[in-house]
Formats: structure tokens, sequence, C-alpha cells
């Protein structure tokens, strides 16, 4: 493990992304000769499925709704042992102690903060932000198009696959199509109409702040522990995750949290939540910065009913945080002959307790 007063090194960061290019990147004149891949989604899934085929000898390009590179779209998440496999053979990241921060045990706590039951298991934790800036620092950015919304597709008879985008009349060709487009996935929908995502009938509320905006007390709580506290129908947890540059030292570190709140629809209790302060309604979440006055006030006033001290510390210390609705989704196959579908535009599981599929 990293010592604590040491962080993720921007030089030798910078070093791993120039040998990594170098090592796995294949040449532009044999480019040609190898299959030609559609990834529709340049998050995660998108990304790790793109960089895996490089390592097959694939031609792959990466379609992304979003104009910008993705930010503040994802707080926490477990560093499960395949995806530190998955860093350490594509030669991104020898070791994921370097992106992460170590919890040596996981606790439940009761209201008054004592702790109701603990046990010595050992995780890393790491941050969306940081896991999603280290795949696409390490994908070609001219393999990687921003602003591309992909319309429709059609399976050509000599198993081409022509993919089209919204506002663009230059269609793709491609030997194989992967739908990495999330819950709400273009690609699932053409292949399984019938197939909706359903709501669980709650949300998860999410935040990141900075673990020197609570008190030594309350950090001590959380410090290198992942830590629960289950109310009546509810439930939340927190852990540290590494700073917004990947900072593993004492005070550049931050605390992220999950809140697990029931939101029926009946009342337009979720179409209030989900409805942002512009006024739009949102399908899959609210992001940071854009939830609703009304539904952060309402929230912190369930924080002082429900929840421990330590807990709503860190939810009232959260400037902006953001809103996921729970959903269930399953497929009945992922293969579509070129097509295939992957990650959350295949299958959601709850409760989240680690990562999208």
């Amino acid at each position: 493990m990293k010592e604590e007063n040491e962080s993720f090194s921007d030089t030798n960061y910078g070093k791993n992304i120039l040998d990594w290019k170098q090592k796995n990147i294949h040449s532009s004149s044999t480019y040609t000769k190898n299959p030609k891949v559609v990834v529709i989604g340049g998050s995660l899934g998108g990304l790790f499925t793109a960089i895996a085929l490089y390592h097959t000898n694939c031609d792959v390009e990466v379609f992304e709704k979003s104009s910008v590179n993705m930010k503040d779209r994802g707080a926490g998440i477990v560093l499960q042992m395949e995806t530190a496999n998955f860093l350490k053979v594509h030669n991104i990241i020898s070791n994921g102690a370097v992106i992460s921060i170590p919890s040596y045990k996981k606790q439940y706590l009761k209201k008054d903060d004592s702790i109701a039951s603990e046990e010595p298991i050992l995780q890393l934790m790491t941050s969306w932000e940081l896991l999603y800036r280290i795949l696409r620092n390490v994908f070609p950015n001219n393999h990687y198009h921003n602003d591309k919304r992909m319309t429709s597709f059609e399976q050509k008879k000599d198993d081409n696959i022509v993919v089209n985008f919204i506002g663009d009349s230059k269609e793709k060709e491609c030997d194989l199509l992967v739908g990495a487009d999330g819950a709400g996935s273009t690609v699932r929908h053409q292949l399984l109409p019938q197939v909706l995502p359903h709501y669980a009938g709650y949300v998860a509320w999410r935040g990141l702040v900075s673990e020197d905006t609570v008190s030594p007390k309350v950090l001590d709580i959380f410090l290198n522990k992942f830590t629960f506290f289950i109310g009546q129908k509810t439930h939340i947890l927190c852990y540290l995750v590494p700073g917004p540059n990947g900072e593993l030292s004492r005070g550049r570190r931050r605390l992220n949290w999950v809140w697990y709140v029931n939101a029926p629809v009946q009342n337009n209790i979720l179409k209030k939540m989900m409805t942002d302060k512009n006024g739009k309604l949102q399908a899959f979440s609210v992001p940071s910065g854009m939830v609703n006055e009304d539904s952060i006030k309402q929230q912190k006033i369930a924080a002082e009913d429900i929840l421990p001290d330590s807990f709503q510390q860190i939810v009232f210390a959260t400037k902006e945080p953001f809103i996921q609705p729970i959903y269930d989704l399953s497929v009945s196959k992922m293969a579509f002959d070129r097509a295939c579908l992957i990650g959350d535009a295949s299958f959601v599981v709850r409760p989240h307790t680690a990562a999208a599929t």
C-alpha cells in the first residue's frame, strides 16, 4: 500500500499514458486490415470495452452523446479485483493502491453513532471520475467522438453494420456494434424495444465532500472504514475516496456517501424530485448542481430526523448532491449477430453496492 502522504503522481501518470500508447495502439497502416468496431457510449463500460478490443487488434471508434468529456457523473466506486486486474493486464496502472484508499473494516452504526456491528474486510475505494479520467486519457482522442447521438443502425446482408447519427449525413460502417449506452440504451431499444427499465421505488442521493469540512471526531468514524446506517425503509453508506485529482494524502481526500430513500410515483413525489432547478424533468439522474432547492431542503429535514449525527454532517456539508433513481433491467440475450449489449444497457442490478454491471 502507498504511504498515507503519497498521492497519485501526474508525472508518472503521464508517462504511463505514453507507454500505454506506444505498447498498445496499432499503427494506422495496419488498422484497415483489422475488424472495425463501433462502441456507442463513452462512459466506463464503453471505455473498458474499447481498450480491451484494442488489445485484440480491432479498430475501435467510441461515440458519446455528451458534448464534452464527462465529469461529476458519479461519486465513489469500490475498486473490485477485476477492475484492478484489468488496469494491470492492459498496462495502465500496475497497482490499484495508487488510485484508491484502503478500507480495513465494514461497520454498522446506531442512531447515536455507536457501533452496532463490525467485521474486518479489506476493500479499495476509488472515485468514478478518477477511473473515468484514467481510461479516457489512455484512449486516443481521434478515436473518441463527443456530441454523437446514435439514431439507428442496420445489419446488412454482407455482415456489415451501418450506424446513423443525429445531424450527421455520414454513415459509419463496422463489423461489430457494441451498445454501452446505459440504462436508457438506444441500441437496446432497437434490438429489444419491449424491454424497458422498471423503476424500483426508491432513489439514491449521492454526494462528495472534502474531508476537511467535517469535524475530526466525525472523520475518525469514517476513516479507513466502510460505514453503514440502516434506518426504517432507508439506509446510507460512506467511505473515503481520492481527491478530485487522485490525491491520497490527509486533508485532500473526500468522503463519498450514498443515501437510499423511498420516492413513490404517487402524488408526484418522484416527479418533483427529478425535476431539476431549471424545471426540466430528468429520467435517469439529476446531475450535481442541478437538484432543485426544495428537494435539497426536504432532504436535510429528513437527515435531521433519521440519520446519526456523523452522517448528518456529511450530508449538510455537501454543496451539490445529485440524485439517481434506481431501476431494474434485464435482457434475455446480449448478442444479436454483429451487435451486442453490455453493462447497464443489458442489466441493472440493485442496490448498486459495488459498481454497475
